[in-house]
């Protein structure tokens, strides 16, 4: 148990924001999503046993995110995770340890998770990454000719690969490239004037 102070003013304050979120949600269905979840590995095993507990007896889920999942599988979180969403991971001990979490173990699902995203040195794309697929059109817009695949597995244990394609719509609003980027700020400023302007007349 990490005894250091800002670590341990870190994971308290984490568990009370579990726990009060757990206790809005008590026994009507909701689901807590947690991002980077592996900083969970800084806490008390006994009260990650507790939080386990407490989601399980007041009917709410919690979801971890992360890309680190030797921590959870150090933690002894196997009893605690009903199911998963495998996304690509470049490191193979972190695929590996991914689906160790589930007991389930095959070659062959590792390296197509660490599976790279080109191939002949960047020429081709490759067929069995799992990250999305796109094309350009004429213009240069992007477009999603294939989603990205994840390994869903489920209650028996079964590793299924799920697309997961998200909308053009969404993808251009959660763009982070510099020239979408652009794009929507010149749009935002010509609704705004001409909000501007028929507001004045």
């Amino acid at each position: 148990y990490n005894t250091n102070l800002e670590i341990r003013a870190s994971v308290n304050l984490l568990r009370t924001l579990i726990w009060a979120g757990a206790s809005s949600l008590a026994h009507r269905g909701g689901v807590i999503h947690l991002d980077e979840s592996w900083m969970l590995e800084k806490s008390d095993p006994q009260v990650l046993d507790e939080v386990g507990r407490l989601m399980r007896s007041w009917a709410v889920s919690l979801w971890l995110y992360t890309q680190k999942a030797t921590p959870h599988l150090e933690m002894g979180l196997k009893s605690y995770l009903s199911r998963a969403l495998i996304g690509h991971l470049k490191s193979p001990t972190e695929a590996r340890a991914a689906l160790d979490l589930f007991e389930y173990h095959n070659p062959a699902i590792v390296e197509r998770i660490t599976a790279p995203k080109f191939i002949a040195d960047g020429r081709v794309k490759n067929p069995l990454a799992l990250h999305a697929q796109f094309d350009e059109d004429a213009d240069g817009n992007s477009h999603a000719t294939r989603g990205s695949i994840f390994y869903y597995i489920d209650l028996k244990n079964r590793a299924v690969p799920t697309e997961v394609k998200l909308s053009e719509e969404f993808l251009y609003l959660a763009s982070s490239t510099p020239e979408v980027v652009a794009k929507r700020k010149a749009e935002q400023e010509r609704l705004a004037r001409a909000n501007a302007e028929a507001s004045a007349a």
